[in-house]
């Protein structure tokens, strides 16, 4: 089966900072099952500043050299196509600021959210790095909120608040404040008065209690059956004027 399309992850910008870990790269193509496509990928990695990256085919990773940018471009050949991305490296000394995307975040219980993590670097250049590796994610708290194994990811478990902190190599750390809530219970907001039929034949009139107390509930229910009623059971006398 031909290849669509084919996914650099974690990022095709990725910000590699020297003294730090390698980042390990995944490219996949999606056909009828998972295609890991990465140690072929790499091995016809070309370019634009060979120095400042080594790349292992073993373990698909890409690893700091020298600090600079570095554009690549990958393939891979899938009968008479041929499969390109690219990727831009850069190598940076280290970050001077790091920082969350949000103030705080809100769950319910057992949801699920990736959290998303900036940085400024020593080059005064600003990247996106939630999914970068040499990044660490702790919960105050994991009976409230726990961090699953992915890079960002938090996990509501009960009721409560905590805080979530990254922290990047040199040190320097962010935190966002999580509260995790009682998942939302069903509570309906409409009651059929009266109708049936095929749903998509039907044709609903909503009538809103704006305005009504909880003691006039029983003065709405009269008026929302004499409305309908009026509307929709009340004989009528047609009309037409020429």
């Amino acid at each position: 089966m031909a290849i669509s399309y084919i996914t650099l992850l974690p990022s095709a910008d990725l910000h590699l900072l020297m003294g730090s870990p390698g980042i390990a790269v995944v490219c996949s193509a999606q056909t009828s099952g998972f295609l890991d496509l990465a140690s072929s990928m790499l091995a016809t990695m070309s370019k634009s500043n060979p120095a400042l990256i080594s790349v292992n085919t073993t373990t698909n990773t890409i690893s700091p050299v020298t600090p600079g940018e570095c554009l690549c471009v990958l393939s891979y050949v899938d009968g008479t196509n041929t499969h390109y991305l690219l990727l831009r490296v850069i190598v940076h000394k280290s970050i001077k600021a790091l920082w969350f995307g949000n103030n705080q975040v809100t769950l319910s219980a057992f949801d699920v959210c990736t959290l998303s993590v900036y940085a400024q670097f020593d080059d005064n250049s600003y990247g996106y790095i939630t999914s970068h590796t040499y990044l660490t994610f702790k919960s105050d708290d994991q009976s409230i909120a726990s961090m699953p194994g992915a890079p960002g990811v938090i996990m509501g478990l009960s009721t409560g608040m905590t805080k979530v902190h990254v922290t990047e190599p040199g040190g320097l750390n962010s935190q966002v404040a999580v509260t995790v809530q009682n998942s939302p219970q069903t509570n309906a907001i409409a009651e059929k008065i009266w109708g049936d039929g095929p749903i998509a034949e039907r044709r609903n009139l909503l009538l809103l209690a704006e305005g009504f107390a909880a003691a006039d509930e029983p003065v709405f229910d009269q008026w929302k059956k004499e409305i309908t009623n009026t509307c929709f059971r009340r004989s009528r006398t047609v009309r037409i004027t020429c």
